[in-house]
């Protein structure tokens, strides 16, 4: 009888010490995935801003009427690129530009003589270089984050806009 209770008590001793030791297996595993995803989370959120910023410009260009629309221009401390269109017999203009930390856009009439704050903020960036080269635009965006993307779009004359 005495050697079935030790039995007993041994057994119920293997039990929970394999329970413990899946308990801590278990929360390992949980914590692991938690920094895991974590990683991924700040990973794919600095990608997306990345991405976003080249984007932007990108649509911005193709939604213009054609490469004649375009120019590049310095606007407050850096540089800008400026889309003309006519609405209405009334030339309009939006500038993308970077300012205070902000990629920004102002659209108003053509020579308001509006300074960079008066823009709308679109996305965090903190450096924006255009140049063109004949019907090659290259822009070279630093994100928020401090990450550098570039892209260089071929200007199609008369074909931009085009659905």
């Amino acid at each position: 009888m005495k050697l079935d209770r030790r039995h007993k008590g041994i057994s119920s001793l293997a039990a929970l010490l394999m329970l413990l030791v899946f308990a801590v297996a278990l929360l390992a595993v949980l914590l692991g995935g938690a920094n895991v995803y974590d990683r991924l989370t700040v990973r794919d959120s600095e990608s997306y801003d990345s991405r976003t910023c080249v984007q932007y410009l990108t649509t911005k260009v193709r939604q213009s009427e054609n490469a004649a629309c375009l120019s590049l221009s310095q606007f407050g401390d850096g540089d800008c690129l400026t889309i003309t269109e006519h609405i209405n017999g009334t030339a309009f203009t939006t500038q993308v530009y970077c300012h205070d930390g902000w990629l920004m856009e102002l659209f108003t009439v053509k020579d308001a003589g509006l300074t960079p704050e008066s823009g709308s903020k679109i996305l965090k960036a903190q450096a924006l270089t255009l140049t063109q080269e004949g019907s090659l635009l290259h822009m070279n965006i630093v994100d928020g984050n401090g990450t550098p993307s570039s892209v260089s779009l071929h200007l199609r004359g008369g074909e931009e806009g085009q659905p």
